[in-house]
């Protein structure tokens, strides 16, 4: 399985129109599946309201490392995902957000597994 890096506008555009988000009051996780591919793309965005450059990419940098430390990250085949900052994850240490995305993470897991099994018992 390959991890891509997203970075174009129009795919993080397209991800937040059609895809489902899962919220928590430090990080949102956009999710977006795709035709079967071996690959899972990740974006990572903190907006500009929320703080300056360097607080931004500290936070950014913190997200990066969780997803890349996450060994159920693996799971999210053929998807593409957005992992947004809130403004209170400037305030957040690396263990609270670690949390907020395992929750979120959790959360996005089950709806894919009850999506696929819905469209298993389908056929």
């Amino acid at each position: 399985m390959n991890i891509i890096r997203l970075k174009k506008n129009k795919d993080f555009q397209k991800i937040y129109q059609k895809g489902r988000f899962f919220a928590h009051p430090l990080i949102v996780l956009y999710v977006l599946k795709r035709p079967s591919t071996d690959q899972v793309r990740v974006g990572f965005a903190v907006g500009r309201k929320t703080g300056n450059a360097v607080k931004r990419n500290r936070v950014r940098r913190q997200l990066k490392e969780i997803f890349r430390l996450s060994p159920t990250s693996q799971l999210f085949n053929n998807c593409d995902l957005v992992i947004m900052a809130r403004k209170k994850a400037l305030e957040t240490d690396y263990d609270s957000l670690k949390e907020a995305y395992d929750y979120v993470q959790n959360r996005a897991l089950t709806f894919l597994n009850k999506e696929k099994s819905t469209k298993d018992e389908k056929k």
